[in-house]
């Protein structure tokens, strides 16, 4: 064989080899993508799980330190109003929910932030019956705000005992004698109360649809929601955004949609048109079901595959789009 012929030879093994490894190279970036894709789904739902729990045990400031982001464009929407910026969940989980967790906080003796004097302000308030209602015997679990003065799910519907900051004057927990415990692994006999026990908040997840952005940078779910307020039983569904944040999965914009409070259909559900809790702006969306409703809104409708986060080309639009 030639020379000329053998370097010929050469070269066409060695552009073959090339696009063998090129073609691999490909392949395993493709498969990568997709095994950090596939991660991310898990991680979101467990980060989801976890603010479930949190929410269930009093721990709602926690879940606020822990699972949300704190990017300017952070969104949290209740049934009683929206909040937005770098401190969107400190103000409605650490402050707006402190009530529903000072039972836990003072049974426990965890340490939570420290409220400053306007924040405490609205906490106050917000656990105040109004000046002409009849004394509450049992924590509030009624229609929505607007309707019979009730509480909607996931806002902060709480027992006498913690409008004055915590148990009963007769309990365990205010003569002083609790134990510091830790609240992964037991619940204190102080943790209930003597007019019912501790207040029940549960909003568990069902029916997740799950969509992780083309590119792994972003993600996005719904889930309906039934649960309990008190003994009442509610139906709420969820609509969340996530982003990465130093790392980790975070909430990045979170709606909840209310569906229904109680076993029967009210005659209404007056919509929510003004901020409360010291929210940035109303509500965009208000209960959906009561014996008016002629259907039920497709609303969040669930998150349609996506390459890259776009507020403007999203569909359906951001969870909680800041603008």
């Amino acid at each position: 064989m030639g020379r000329n012929n053998f370097s010929i030879i050469f070269l066409v093994l060695l552009a073959g080899s090339s696009m063998i490894w090129s073609s691999c190279s490909k392949t395993d970036k493709a498969t990568q993508l997709e095994i950090k894709r596939l991660q991310a789904r898990n991680e979101v739902q467990n980060v989801m799980g976890r603010y479930a729990f949190y929410h269930t045990s009093g721990m709602n400031f926690l879940a606020a330190e822990r699972l949300f982001t704190t990017y300017d464009d952070t969104v949290i929407e209740m049934m009683w109003g929206r909040f937005t910026g770098k401190d969107a969940a400190y103000r409605c989980y650490t402050v707006a929910h402190r009530n529903d967790d000072l039972p836990t906080i003072n049974t426990l003796k965890l340490d939570a932030p420290e409220l400053t004097v306007k924040e405490q302000a609205l906490v106050s308030a917000d656990a105040a019956p109004p000046a002409d209602s009849a004394p509450v015997s049992a924590p509030a679990a009624g229609a929505p705000d607007g309707a019979t003065g009730g509480t909607p799910a996931g806002a902060t519907g709480s027992a006498p005992d913690v409008a004055t900051g915590g148990a009963p004057a007769d309990s365990a927990a205010a003569s002083g004698d609790t134990v510091g415990a830790n609240p992964d692994t037991m619940q204190t006999p102080e943790g209930f109360t003597k007019n019912g026990g501790a207040a029940m908040r549960v909003n568990t997840l069902t029916t997740p649809v799950i969509e992780v952005a083309g590119d792994g940078e972003t993600a996005r779910a719904v889930w309906f929601c039934p649960g309990l307020e008190g003994a009442t039983p509610t139906w709420i569904k969820y609509g969340c955004d996530f982003k990465k944040q130093d790392g980790e999965w975070k909430i990045w914009h979170l709606h909840v949609y209310g569906m229904l409070m109680g076993l029967e259909a009210k005659e209404s559900f007056t919509p929510n048109t003004t901020a409360n809790k010291g929210a940035d702006k109303p509500p965009t969306t208000n209960w959906e079901y009561s014996k008016a409703a002629t259907y039920i809104p497709y609303e969040p409708a669930p998150p349609q595959p996506y390459d890259t986060w776009d507020y403007n080309k999203i569909s359906p639009k951001s969870y909680g789009d800041p603008n």
